[in-house]
């Protein structure tokens, strides 16, 4: 057996999250999968399926803020006779530009005309984000984050006589919102990493951000009036306990072959508080 490899570099004038994102597309179009990728450290890690002339290419990508990206492929070949060396994974390499310099150019082709002017059409990963469209968004459950705790004492230990006690609470609060890809529900088992590109992504935050009129960076201010009676007597500490309101939900795809997926995200639709009231 030998092991061959073989590495090339180009650099492409893009935003770097656009250019992650097309490198993991690109790797897609291979016919790759995917087993690891970090969008921090611009790493991403694939293999190629097995064969009777390979053990499957292991082939990794970085890319840099700077916009340089750099492709690697390595097998290890079963050996009968001559060996070329870096034949096959030189076109894998140049597979991964050539699919990459499509991408690049062409931001708002269809995947059809991407795949009939990619270097290999027959390798091609047959879903990319191109193919999705938002059919609803569902609510699900809603769920209490306890944010902090504040206290009042309210003395009325030198009078034998029962009072009402009334005063104002309030505290400021923004809407956000998280779409966690990571736990992407694929109802055929076979969801792509390739799914999440910055333009999905984008999707997804504007669905969001419209159903719930979401603005970024205004606060809101919640006030709310209390009542308390405080028997004579008696010392009453009174404990606010700040939450926040979150709305779960899925955001549900399906491509142009009827397959289904469900993006899971959260919203917060506000605050609320509860009230403990301890006898000193």
């Amino acid at each position: 057996m030998a092991q061959q490899a073989f590495k090339a570099q180009h650099a492409f004038d893009l935003k770097y999250d656009t250019l992650f994102s097309k490198a993991v597309e690109a790797i897609n179009l291979c016919g790759f999968k995917i087993n690891r990728f970090d969008q921090v450290s611009g790493e991403i890690e694939a293999k190629a399926s097995w064969s009777w002339s390979s053990f499957g290419e292991i082939f990794t990508v970085s890319v840099t803020r700077g916009g340089v990206v750099t492709a690697r492929s390595e097998y290890i070949e079963r050996v009968k006779g001559k060996i070329v060396f870096g034949a096959k994974t030189q076109k894998d390499v140049k597979r991964f530009f050539d699919n990459l310099a499509i991408l690049v150019s062409t931001d708002a082709l269809p995947i059809s005309e991407v795949a009939t002017q990619s270097a290999n059409p027959k390798t091609q990963a047959p879903i990319t984000h191109f193919d999705w469209t938002i059919v609803s968004i569902d609510e699900d459950k809603r769920i209490e984050e306890y944010l902090s705790t504040e206290t009042k004492l309210i003395d009325n230990s030198r009078s034998s006589v029962s009072v009402k006690r009334s005063f104002q609470i309030s505290t400021e609060w923004s809407q956000s919102y998280t779409i966690d890809q990571e736990k992407t529900i694929d109802t055929g088992g076979q969801l792509s990493l390739g799914f999440w590109s910055s333009n999905i992504k984008a999707s997804a935050e504007k669905a969001i951000v419209t159903k719930y009129s979401i603005s970024a960076g205004t606060r809101r201010l919640y006030t709310e009036d209390v009542s308390l009676d405080v028997p004579g007597g008696t010392k009453l500490r009174v404990h606010i306990k700040w939450k926040r309101i979150w709305q779960q939900g899925f955001i549900a795809y399906q491509n142009t072959e009827k397959r289904k997926i469900e993006v899971p995200y959260q919203v917060v639709l506000g605050v609320s508080f509860d009230l403990i009231q301890q006898d000193e």
